[in-house]
């Protein structure tokens, strides 16, 4: 089969502290059955997470992004 190509963009997700309201969550570690475990770089706050924070997704040039 050929190769193909298309152009494609990059979106960054990230998320921000549910506490302090300014800071963006980190992942710390791997995935365990509460989710991935996050925490701020701000006010040090933990939780987990459906998804690891940050992300970057690719999506062809005329498909929106998933939010």
């Amino acid at each position: 089969m050929p190769a193909i190509s298309r152009k494609v963009v990059p979106y960054e997700y990230s998320y921000l502290c549910d506490s302090c309201k300014g800071g963006m969550m980190t992942c710390i570690g791997e995935k365990t059955e509460a989710g991935f475990p996050h925490k701020c770089v701000i006010c040090s706050h933990k939780a987990d997470l459906k998804a690891e924070y940050p992300h970057i997704e690719y999506y062809g040039e005329d498909e929106p992004p998933a939010l």
